[in-house]
């Protein structure tokens, strides 16, 4: 499904979409959450990979107090199998799998606003 799948729901059922290019994700990973905040997006796809990196660039993103994730309704891994692999997230949450790290992503999103 992926980036094809996105653009096919996003025409099917009418609605808009904010793309960001892979090289200014890497750069910067909390762009994402910083676009997403900035047009209130409803929906987040990305592969494993993603959700890794923000978590790990997220402690020193400046400008997480601006941040206003409340209009998310569905994050999705894409790309990616989800792994059941246990993957270590940095910032004192311990061990999680990959499929839960979106939801980590959200929650320290949540508490910085």
């Amino acid at each position: 499904m992926g980036l094809i799948g996105s653009l096919l729901a996003m025409l099917y059922c009418g609605g808009s979409g904010v793309y960001l290019s892979p090289i200014a994700f890497i750069l910067n990973p909390c762009l994402w959450l910083l676009l997403a905040s900035t047009y209130k997006a409803t929906h987040l796809q990305g592969p494993n990979f993603a959700y890794a990196l923000v978590l790990r660039r997220f402690a020193t993103f400046p400008a997480k107090e601006k941040l206003a994730l409340q209009s998310i309704q569905h994050i999705f891994d894409a790309a990616e199998p989800i792994v059941s692999a246990i993957t270590p997230v940095p910032g004192g949450v311990g061990s999680v799998t990959t499929a839960v790290l979106a939801l980590h992503v959200a929650q320290a999103a949540e508490n910085n606003t």
